[in-house]
């Protein structure tokens, strides 16, 4: 080696590292330029981005932001589309799952000139006030949930989730319904508190019972309003698809139902008759004996039985889903304990009136909204 030149290993560039550093560089370049052609896409799709994560923020915002809040408690827009699916069940019962939004707008009354829709939703609020009033009078009186009523609701809330066919399935219902677990919880842990209001202030010997003048008066009114029957029920739709039959059947039927009549009036068994005749609303037991409270049967069908006397069978009456032959039993005291039930919780929800009038209510913005 010269003398005076350091020994120094020179890189080439046909060196593997000095391949891969050029590669690197052209690659790099590469991208500059794909990224100074596409800026444009880039930056839409940016803008884009930043659309969709705002969206879902103001999503979730809506949801979460309170509607209401009364008294200490607040409300969002979930707890409101819980109460809301409550009212809509309570309204359309069974057929609920055929109801559609169009359904929603239809006329409920002409005179004030609101919809349905408009009219479930003030019975939503109602009800949000109305748990409030529970949970204050349940605070006023030092009633709270035991751990008990709490497995009790885990219980209930498990049965409700297996009736709808399993955990995929409830979590689609809530999300059908647009609210979410924890408001199912809320007003899941507010009917149990009013039940624990009911047994520990308005039950048998507690502190808001029936006076003794109240349980007389109910007494004596009860006759009033619970009646007993037997009844044979000829149909003049199908129950199935709830559309009317040929008028050549409903004819035949009308006959009929003059027939058991005819039958009954010469002495035949009112029993036997409903083995034989009746096509609908028997029961398993051999008297067929059913207790009715005022106002769960149709108008028509309420306004004959009162006229009649116990043991008196009533004219074939037809309504608008089939023929009636009734007879009329003697009331025993069977369902007086259960007159006396709903009276007290008559006494209880009155109670709540007055709570519900001291509400301190705030209307939110969000409010205007749902």
């Amino acid at each position: 080696m010269a003398k005076g030149i350091k020994n120094e290993k020179v890189i080439s560039n046909n060196s593997k590292g000095g391949k891969e550093k050029i590669q690197n560089q052209v690659q790099l370049k590469k991208s500059f330029c794909w990224l100074n052609n596409h800026k444009l896409i880039l930056i839409l799709s940016f803008i884009l981005l930043i659309f969709i994560v705002l969206s879902i923020i103001i999503i979730f915002n809506n949801k979460n932001t309170n509607i209401l809040t009364i008294n200490d408690y607040d409300y969002n827009k979930n707890d409101y589309m819980m109460y809301f699916y409550s009212a809509k069940y309570n309204y359309y019962g069974n057929n609920l799952d055929e109801i559609n939004d169009k359904d929603l707008k239809v006329m409920y009354d002409d005179e004030s000139n609101i919809t349905v829709e408009e009219y479930l939703k003030n019975i939503a609020i109602t009800d949000i006030k109305t748990a409030s009033a529970i949970k204050k009078m349940a605070y006023d009186n030092n009633i709270s949930l035991s751990t008990e009523d709490y497995s009790e609701l885990e219980k209930e809330k498990i049965e409700f989730i297996n009736s709808l066919g399993g955990k995929k399935e409830y979590n689609k219902f809530l999300k059908e319904n647009d609210t979410n677990d924890e408001a199912y919880d809320n007003m899941s842990l507010t009917d149990k508190l009013y039940k624990k209001i009911l047994d520990n202030l308005y039950s048998e010997g507690k502190a808001n019972d029936l006076t003794e003048e109240e349980l007389e008066k109910a007494k004596n009114d009860y006759p009033n309003n619970y009646f007993k029957i037997k009844q044979i029920i000829l149909p003049i739709i199908d129950l199935e698809t709830k559309k009317n039959l040929s008028s050549t059947i409903i004819n035949q039927k009308d006959a009929l139902s003059k027939n058991i009549v005819e039958l009954v009036n010469n002495g035949e068994d009112f029993d036997e008759l409903i083995k034989k005749y009746s096509e609908a609303a028997t029961n398993n037991k051999d008297s067929f004996e059913l207790y009715y409270k005022k106002g769960e049967l149709l108008s028509e069908l309420e306004n004959e039985i009162f006229k009649l006397n116990p043991g008196e069978v009533s004219k074939p009456i037809k309504t608008k889903y089939a023929y009636h032959i009734i007879m009329r039993l003697k009331l025993d005291d069977s369902k007086l304990n259960n007159y006396y039930d709903e009276l007290r919780e008559e006494k209880c929800v009155k109670d709540l009136q007055e709570y519900i009038k001291n509400l301190k209510i705030i209307y939110h913005d969000a409010y205007e909204k749902i």
